[in-house]
């Protein structure tokens, strides 16, 4: 998920120390935090096992971001989940229209 950010840790230990945080923490819901203190453990394919999220928590978490009151180092998270809401929003309508034929 920190990828998907733009945010560089080992990890994911920047992410979640991000999510913890009070700005974004206060944001997200009970139910939010406690999927991502504890993420499925799958074994893809090809590798080792690994911790994952159910994809639509990234939605909950990009709108705890905006919601949220960033410092001037968070700003770029903010942007990134601005962007993330919008390409959700384009396949978002694009189904719905789908939908209709």
């Amino acid at each position: 998920m920190a990828d998907a950010f733009s945010i560089k840790s080992k990890g994911g230990n920047v992410f979640m120390r991000s999510m913890r945080s009070q700005s974004i923490g206060s944001q997200l819901a009970d139910k939010v935090k406690n999927k991502l203190e504890n993420p499925i453990i799958f074994k893809p394919l090809k590798g080792d096992r690994t911790h994952g999220l159910e994809a639509d928590i990234l939605v909950d978490v990009c709108t705890a971001i905006l919601g949220a009151k960033l410092s001037p180092q968070q700003e770029n998270i903010a942007a990134q989940a601005h962007i993330i809401l919008n390409a959700f929003a384009k396949v978002g309508i694009t189904a719905l229209v789908d939908l209709e034929d």
